[in-house]
């Protein structure tokens, strides 16, 4: 299940850590509507959040001074398989609807929200589409990502994979999955301050439909909740 929130900005500005911002931004949605379904999800950093998010800048201009001037309107994607959650973030954001939400140096103010059409995935194979930087860290160890090429990039995909596979589908078999990386390039950006590599484009994921269909609803790799891993079907 997926919404559309589009919103108009106070200024154009943006410093390039912004998708903290709009972390927030979710968890007021989600406190104003259901404060007992924040702290279940929130009350713990170790609690596997099941949504992905991101961003969209349609009047999107680039860097400058250590900023990105984005326009001044954008769209936030969300993407859950929890009906619960679902209807909480809706009804939070229709609560904060037509007020101005401070973000950093800005302001957003809620101009529509749009349910999007859900996909099913009927085959064991699926073209998708980064909406937003896709990041793999190894297991144990939170601060080293990993790039398709890098040794150990498929062992810590499939740690993901299973993490959320048992986490939200109660999965009790081995993952089994090939990733086939069509087109895509490195990114990097900044996160809490920090450097994070990852990559962005078209890769190619074949596996149970069932593990298709969790990775389309709450994304794939590390961070998934903070803006990160979020795909769209080619």
């Amino acid at each position: 299940m997926r919404l559309a929130v589009y919103f108009s900005l106070e200024n154009e500005r943006f410093p390039l850590d912004y998708r903290r911002g709009f972390a927030s931004f979710l968890k007021k949605a989600l406190q104003e509507a259901n404060p007992s379904l924040f702290s279940q999800l929130y009350e713990s950093r170790a609690t596997l959040k099941p949504f992905t998010f991101s961003g969209y800048f349609p009047g999107l201009k680039g860097k400058q001074n250590g900023d990105i001037v984005v326009g001044n309107s954008g769209v936030l994607f969300i993407s859950t398989y929890d009906h619960v959650l679902f209807a909480s973030f809706y009804n939070g954001f229709l609560k904060l609807r037509k007020e101005k939400y401070p973000l950093f140096e800005n302001a957003i103010t809620i101009q529509n929200i749009v349910f999007l059409p859900t996909h099913s995935f009927t085959t064991d194979s699926a073209e998708l589409r980064t909406m937003a930087p896709v990041v793999i860290n190894t297991k144990g160890n939170k601060e080293w990502y990993l790039l398709p090429e890098n040794d150990g990039f498929l062992e810590a995909l499939k740690f993901h994979l299973g993490e959320i596979a048992r986490q939200f589908l109660n999965w009790k078999n081995e993952i089994e999955f090939n990733f086939d990386p069509l087109a895509i390039k490195r990114k990097v950006v900044t996160h809490y301050n920090q450097s994070i590599q990852g990559f962005e484009g078209v890769f190619q994921l074949k596996s149970h439909p069932e593990i298709l269909r969790l990775v389309y609803d709450v994304g794939i790799g590390a961070r998934r909740s903070q803006g990160f891993g979020m795909v769209k079907v080619v």
